[in-house]
This record gives structure tokens, C-alpha cells and sequence, in this order.
């Protein structure tokens, strides 16, 4: 796809060539290509003069998502307004896929995420992401025992332990996790 763009883009000049870096951007960012996408973009959104030709340019932006796309869409924000149809068409866009990602999201899905980046040694990610499923699940024994490990191999100690006072509560007393927590506790408040 992109050597056939690359193709299109050599042979075309003028007014046709910038719409057509913004079509072919505009692709690129719908099917989540980021790489090569977001400088045309940004590039057709500081040419654009009609906002309702750039939707399609901010709609790509949303869904490619990171901080540089939202830098651009906020700069565009700022030159076409909030009252008109690019903001209008943009903000509907990134609230369906912050509503999406939430509505996805279960504290499973970010305890299988922590257990991921904490096997990459991705210590602090892995304590975000059961940071995440506690957000969700306060009462999520499994968040707080993932967490606790994650902490005690960060050497935060104090945290660990903690985190593992909550897994005791939570737990049944009589359960594997709570014998488990217990020993993990043990062990921590032996270590100096």
C-alpha cells in the first residue's frame, strides 16, 4: 500500500498532490498506520483552509491516537474553533473511543497486561495496570497481590507490604491467596 501511495504522490503536483497525501494519510490512519502518516497529516491540516475538508484528516488523528496526533488535533482545535464541524465531528469521535476503551477494559484485562510487563521487567507499567483493575475493582484481591509483587521487586517494600495487608483482608481466610499472602507478608516483614 505505501509503494503504491509513494507512486501516486511522485507523479502528482500541485493543489492535487496535497489532497492526495491527505486521502492517502487519511487511509493510513483509519487502518492504525501511524508510521509515515502523521507529518502529511499535520501538513494538509496547517494548509486546509475549509474545515470541513480537514474531518477526515482529524478523524485519522483520533484514531491513531498518541500524543503527537492530540498535540495536532489540539492545534487545529485551536485554529478552526470549537463551535464548527471539524471539533464538532473530532470530539464525537475521541469521546466513542474513550468510551470504548473504558467500556473495554476489566480488571482482568489490565492483571493479564501487569503479568506481561512485569515478566519484560516493565516493573512500574505492571503496577500501573493493577493500579488500573483497582480503579474498576477496589476489591480486587488479585490487583492488589500482582501489585504487591510488582512493588517488593521495584524495592518498595513498604508498598508491597501494604498491598498485601489489603489481599488478607480481602481474602477468605481459610483460601490459597490468603496463606500465600500471608507467607509473602511474613517474609517481607522478616527481610531488613
Amino acid at each position: 500500500f505505501r509503494e503504491i501511495v509513494a507512486a501516486l504522490q511522485e507523479k502528482t503536483t500541485g493543489p492535487a498532490r496535497l489532497e492526495l497525501s491527505s486521502l492517502c494519510c487519511e487511509a493510513l490512519g483509519r487502518i492504525g498506520t501511524r508510521k509515515g502518516a502523521i507529518v502529511p497529516l499535520a501538513r494538509f491540516l496547517a494548509s486546509v483552509e475549509d474545515e470541513r475538508r480537514a474531518v477526515p484528516a482529524g478523524v485519522a488523528l483520533c484514531i491513531l491516537g498518541g500524543e503527537e496526533a492530540m498535540k495536532l488535533l489540539s492545534s487545529s482545535r485551536e485554529r478552526f474553533g470549537t463551535s464548527g464541524p471539524f471539533w464538532e465531528q473530532v470530539s464525537g469521535v475521541l469521546e466513542r473511543r474513550a468510551s470504548a476503551r473504558l467500556a473495554s477494559e476489566t480488571p482482568r484485562a489490565c492483571l493479564d497486561r501487569a503479568l506481561l510487563r512485569r515478566e519484560r521487567g516493565d516493573l512500574a507499567g505492571a503496577i500501573a495496570d493493577a493500579t488500573r483493575a483497582l480503579e474498576i475493582d477496589p476489591q480486587c484481591g488479585d490487583a492488589f497481590r500482582d501489585r504487591a509483587i510488582a512493588r517488593e521487586m521495584q524495592g518498595d517494600r513498604a508498598g508491597a507490604i501494604s498491598d498485601l495487608g489489603h489481599v488478607i483482608e480481602l481474602s477468605p481466610p481459610d483460601t490459597p491467596q490468603a496463606a500465600s499472602a500471608r507467607a509473602l507478608l511474613a517474609e517481607l516483614q522478616g527481610k531488613k
